[in-house]
């Protein structure tokens, strides 16, 4: 969190529909803010841009290339650490 980043590693999650990405979000309460998408290949994602009021990061699958709003409710959400 002081460095404004999280690691986000989705172990054991399907590679995405082809059309699609997976798409992670910052939330605070507010709007979602899109964090970064990514792909399944084992390693871990540093998503950047961390904010400061962020309680969790949920993911979605969205339209390849991602989207600046989610189009499906989340398929997980991961609470951070304060």
């Amino acid at each position: 969190r002081a460095r404004g980043t999280a690691v986000l590693l989705p172990a054991g999650a399907d590679p995405a529909p082809t059309g699609h990405t997976w798409q992670a979000w910052f939330l605070d309460g507010g709007e979602p803010r899109p964090a970064d998408t990514f792909g399944t290949g084992g390693g871990g994602e540093v998503l950047a841009g961390l904010p400061a009021a962020a309680t969790a990061v949920a993911v979605t699958l969205e339209p390849e290339g991602g989207s600046d709003a989610p189009t499906t409710d989340p398929v997980v959400t991961y609470a951070l650490p304060a």
